[in-house]
């Protein structure tokens, strides 16, 4: 996992060294949807002032033999200011087909900025929330888990965008309490004005546990400017992650809403 770190820190630097140009903007009405669903990197531009953003999905995953289904994965997102969002991630049911823990996860309210002003094509978030203690125990774990999420991209061409993420997510309340880090990498590609496509690698570690590393690739697709769909297909790399993984989601943006 230090390795992981190591190398998600050159890519920060190299991010912030990329050569300057023009400042970059929070999102206004007049920009079309962008997502944080399907990838693992927020890194889409926080929801315009008086906007709500609904991001929803259905995931499949298989892992140690047993198959899971993961429905409905939704994320609410409210403009408050230029660059300010709230957010919260509802409730999602998670059941093994067969033998095995079903229920709801944990809802969890969280804040999200963007920095403006930043000299293109450099752009940083930072993100904190917290799970509270509403599902499931054996589906969510116990306890309130709180987070803090920095993800930032640098757009490497008009085309091709460079993103990383570093997440950690507290576990004060449970059995094992010790934090769980996760790095991303991710490769984005505009094919057209609505279409993208990405490649990424994840990795996540918690002291005590074996690391998890995954690789998975993916689609957007912009239906109309208030409108998306999506789709990712990912794949464990180690034998602590999962089998595989499938998600596809829709999303739609209300402007104009306060």
């Amino acid at each position: 996992m230090k390795g992981i770190l190591r190398l998600l820190g050159v890519v920060l630097l190299c991010l912030a060294a990329c050569p300057v140009a023009a400042l970059a903007d929070c999102a206004t009405i007049a920009d079309p949807i962008d997502t944080d669903r399907p990838d693992t990197p927020d890194d889409s531009p926080t929801v315009p002032p008086g906007s709500l953003q609904i991001e929803t999905g259905v995931g499949v995953s298989r892992a140690g033999g047993v198959t899971n289904l993961d429905l409905p994965e939704t994320r609410l997102r409210i403009g408050l200011s230029a660059c300010t969002e709230f957010l919260i991630d509802l409730p999602d049911y998670s059941r093994a087909l067969g033998h095995g823990a079903h229920g709801f996860g944990d809802v969890a309210p969280g804040i999200k900025h963007q920095f403006e002003d930043l000299p293109e094509p450099f752009q940083l978030w930072a993100a904190a929330g917290v799970a509270l203690p509403t599902g499931n125990q054996q589906i969510a774990g116990r306890g309130a888990h709180p987070y803090i999420q920095l993800p930032a991209s640098a757009d490497l061409t008009e085309w091709l965008t460079l993103a990383a993420q570093y997440l950690v997510t507290f576990h004060p309340g449970d059995v094992e309490t010790a934090p769980e880090h996760q790095a991303s990498l991710d490769l984005e590609a505009d094919i057209t004005d609505d279409l993208g496509v990405f490649f990424e690698y994840t990795g996540s570690y918690r002291h005590g546990a074996a690391p998890r590393n995954t690789a998975d690739l993916g689609a957007t697709y912009r239906l109309t400017d208030m409108h998306q769909i999506d789709f990712m297909v990912g794949k464990g790399l180690n034998s602590a992650a999962p089998d595989w993984y499938f998600t596809i989601g829709y999303s739609l943006r209300f402007d104009q809403l306060f």
